[in-house]
């Protein structure tokens, strides 16, 4: 989630961020700055539960956790 109109953080810097991991999914807000949250509630809630929906969870064994965490 990245507003378009971002001045801390330019959306640019999401859309690498997307490019650089497969699978991820990024939404671009536009008129929105660094708080997409606040500035637009409702459509950043639809996004979440939009995500939460249809996004299998994450799997991983305790050793692979151990291994990641150093």
């Amino acid at each position: 989630m990245w507003g378009e109109a971002d001045r801390l953080i330019p959306v640019e810097h999401g859309r690498r961020a997307h490019r650089a991991m497969p699978g991820s999914r990024l939404e671009v807000m536009p008129q929105v700055g660094h708080f997409p949250h606040a500035e637009q509630p409702l459509r950043f809630s639809e996004a979440v539960l939009d995500f939460v929906a249809a996004t299998a969870p994450a799997r991983i064994s305790r050793r692979e956790l151990a291994e990641s965490l150093g």
